[in-house]
């Protein structure tokens, strides 16, 4: 596996758009919630940001369903 450092830049990116997309905006659990699946899931070898925000949306609309979310 290769060492990537996180681009903050590619996840606040994505954090930011979900945040609005989900009205969160101002619930920081809820910011905090995306935020750490989005490292997760950027652990995970998913660097590029089109698909780090399609799997976190996936992800995160699971979550909501199962109840896990705070929102």
């Amino acid at each position: 596996m290769t060492d990537r450092r996180i681009d903050t830049t590619v996840i606040n990116s994505v954090l930011k758009a979900l945040s609005r997309e989900n009205g969160i905006e101002r619930e920081r659990k809820s910011v905090m919630q995306v935020a750490t699946l989005l490292l997760a899931l950027w652990n995970q070898g998913i660097h590029d940001r089109a698909e780090l925000e399609t799997a976190a949306r996936e992800k995160w609309a699971e979550a909501k369903d199962l109840g896990i979310t705070s929102n």
